[in-house]
């Protein structure tokens, strides 16, 4: 549940600034998952815009 706000939330910004293209956010909630740094449990989000769709995820394009 943690994850899918994070993405939402990730667009949200995205919307308002356009240039954005990346954004980490600090998860101490959420369970570890594959591409997180365990250290600084810091999740990591790479936006891309094509054709005016914008689209988010946790790995790189």
């Amino acid at each position: 549940m943690v994850r899918k706000r994070e993405l939402i939330a990730s667009a949200l910004v995205a919307r308002i600034l356009p240039s954005l293209q990346t954004i980490s956010w600090s998860t101490w909630f959420a369970q570890e998952e594959n591409g997180d740094d365990p250290l600084n449990r810091l999740t990591m989000i790479w936006i891309r815009r094509c054709d005016g769709v914008l689209h988010v995820r946790r790995a790189p394009w």
